[in-house]
């Protein structure tokens, strides 16, 4: 039930055991504070907008895969109707016409 953690790699797993963090040298540089720098804010704004726009293209495309499940379903049972109900779909001439070519076979 996953209560035993795994490795996301035996990479990993070999350095934990000789108590090595391949993520802490990340974690370690997330509270220092950085010197202000026009360039690095305006690269992090444009980061954070693409990033945003790509969260709401998979965001739609997540909402269009579920939906297009519906969509088929919907179809079937659209198609199921109309055999079922073809008798008011055709006109009553063409029954004629049929019923008039089979029996003059």
């Amino acid at each position: 039930d996953c209560k035993i953690f795994r490795f996301c790699r035996s990479k990993c797993h070999k350095a934990f055991k000789v108590r090595k963090n391949p993520c802490y040298e990340l974690e370690k540089r997330r509270h220092v504070p950085v010197k202000y720098d026009r360039d690095l804010w305006d690269k992090s704004v444009e980061a954070m907008k693409k990033i945003s726009a790509i969260r709401q293209k998979r965001e739609a495309q997540f909402v269009k895969n579920r939906l297009k499940q519906g969509k088929v379903l919907r179809r079937a049972q659209d198609v199921a109707e109309v055999k079922q109900n073809i008798s008011l779909i055709r006109a009553p001439s063409t029954r004629q016409r049929a019923v008039v070519e089979v029996l003059a076979e």
